[in-house]
């Protein structure tokens, strides 16, 4: 009897530690299955572990389902554009006050304006962005009298400009370019400019050349109006509109019209120059600026060394904002001018 006792003392504990192994795994397989993701997106999303993970799994879910309350499970930086995202695809501005920042929630809402074309939701933005806002509602609406809403002046003055621009290139009457701003101020140029690009790409590929070659030379004095009748010239082959802009546009606005006759893209300068024999007292202005705007588009700095002093620094200058490359600074040898030409090289 003794003999057997010490015999089933081994196999006793062996089964006990065999079934402490079991009870083991099945802990281990309780716990794995807690973590495991269920059928249910939101618990899918909380079982992953890795918290950046986890909020792109929750950002997907709210954006996918447009539940902006699933953005609050996010815990990282990408909770306030959750919130955004989902405002500006439902044109729900309340959402936008979730937004990450300031700023994020301001343009959200000035989106959501935009879209919807409510102006009175671009006044929640306050007086600083407010006008921008009402701007751009304004303009694709063509509403006049919604520019006069804007607190500030000068914006007021961008706003119908750039209305009246592109009646003048709709209706091709010229009478309303004499309503677009002769202010030479170059950044309220740039944005009626940037607020007519329809307007302007309606022109032969001649004139866009011209202008953004040309029209905003350093000293030169043009203005939104001089573009506003240069491309009203150009697409009806008026030369006699030239005579409204100020003395120094009416050499691109008769290069415009002659590159009309010459049907060039300009490809023919020679052309061009022969062309600009048809345009009289602008006959001098014209070849000039074929010459300058050939200079520029070809990146011929010989052609800049002929010009004049000054025409020659606007020349090399041009070619180098125009590239943005310095290399064509260094043809300038006036140390103030050349640090103002460097100074326009991104």
């Amino acid at each position: 009897m003794r003999a057997r006792v010490k015999q089933n003392i081994p196999d006793s504990s062996k089964r006990l530690r065999l079934y402490g192994a079991i009870t083991l795994i099945l802990i281990a397989l309780a716990i794995a299955v807690t973590l495991l993701p269920t059928g249910n997106p939101l618990q899918r999303c909380s079982g992953i572990i890795l918290g950046e993970s986890r909020d792109s799994c929750f950002y997907a879910l709210a954006t996918s389902t447009q539940n902006q309350s699933i953005c609050a499970s996010i815990q990282g930086s990408s909770q306030g554009p959750c919130y955004s995202q989902i405002a500006e695809s439902t044109l729900s501005p309340q959402g936008c006050l979730n937004a990450a920042s300031n700023s994020s929630a301001r343009a959200c809402v000035s989106y959501i304006a935009q879209a919807t074309g409510n102006a009175s939701l671009c006044t929640s933005l306050g007086a600083q962005y407010s006008d921008g806002c009402i701007t751009s509602i304004a303009v694709s609406a063509t509403n006049l009298s919604m520019c006069a809403s804007e607190a500030n002046f000068s914006n007021r003055q961008i706003c119908a400009s750039a209305i009246s621009f592109n009646l003048a290139s709709s209706t091709l009457l010229p009478a309303h370019c004499a309503q677009v701003s002769n202010s030479t101020d170059r950044s309220a140029i740039s944005k009626i400019l940037n607020l007519t690009k329809g307007a302007i790409a309606s022109a032969n590929s001649s004139v866009i050349s011209s202008i953004s070659s040309l029209a905003f030379l350093p000293s030169q004095n043009y203005s939104a109006r001089d573009i506003c009748y240069t491309l009203l010239a150009s697409r009806t082959s008026n030369s006699a509109l030239c005579a409204n802009e100020s003395a120094s546009a009416r050499g691109l606005c008769a290069y415009a019209v002659a590159g009309n006759y010459t049907n060039s893209t300009p490809t023919s300068y020679a052309q061009l120059i022969a062309s600009c024999s048809a345009f009289q007292q602008y006959q001098g202005f014209c070849a000039q600026y074929v010459l300058l705007a050939e200079a520029i588009d070809t990146k011929n700095v010989s052609i800049c060394a002929s010009f004049s002093a000054a025409l020659s620094l606007q020349c090399y200058s041009s070619m180098a904002a125009k590239y943005n490359n310095a290399t064509f600074c260094g043809y300038i040898r006036n140390s103030t001018a050349n640090n103002a030409c460097l100074l326009q090289i991104k």
